[in-house]
């Protein structure tokens, strides 16, 4: 016997404990709405409103929870197209480049076709690059719905009379938002 292998069974042992020791202390997966937290930070990311009052939101109103439901595949899958779309053509360009430019420097009789393979690679990678920004710049009709939905219904929601909402809330005093305070300095002469 080695005398690493006392040393590689605790290390082992270790490893193997210690996943079972952080998955208890790790927060739960799903906000109060139902959705995951990353499928939730998605959706606060594209209202660029107060996460707290998303999640009431969504969790009190069906419609807006479907319709954030739909939202959250339809834009991953956009994303991912516009990715892959902008990655495959970026690597067209940088082969062109690297496979042409020497080609049509060596001043040999294959110029012709290193101005082929030049202007082909970069021009090809370059129409797949623009689409794939273009992609992932436009929103999806999901993502339309549910902008819409929110801005039209988000005044109603923070109504005072608004059943669950978080004005309702705090006139019962259940619990008062967190503010920043900030203090002067005041001198007297």
């Amino acid at each position: 016997m080695s005398r690493w292998t006392p040393l590689a069974t605790a290390l082992a042992l270790l490893l193997g404990i210690q996943p079972a020791v952080l998955a208890r202390g790790a927060p739960p997966a799903h906000g109060r709405s139902g959705l995951e937290r990353r499928d939730l930070a998605l959706v606060v990311k594209t209202l660029e409103d107060d996460p707290n009052l998303i999640d009431e939101m969504l969790t009190s109103d069906a419609q807006f929870k479907a319709l954030a439901t739909r939202f959250v595949p339809a834009s991953r899958s956009r994303l991912a197209a516009g990715r892959a779309l902008v990655g495959v053509g970026v690597v067209f360009m940088v082969l062109g480049a690297l496979v042409g430019a020497p080609l049509y420097l060596a001043r040999s009789d294959l110029r012709a076709a290193a101005i082929g393979t030049l202007a082909g690679a970069i021009g090809g990678g370059f129409a797949l690059f623009v689409p794939g920004v273009a992609v992932m710049a436009t929103p999806s009709a999901a993502e339309r719905e549910m902008r819409g939905y929110w801005q039209d219904h988000r005044a109603g929601f923070l109504r005072p009379e608004a059943i669950g909402g978080p004005r309702l809330r705090l006139a019962f005093d259940r619990s008062l938002p967190s503010t920043a305070v900030v203090q002067f300095l005041s001198l007297s002469f």
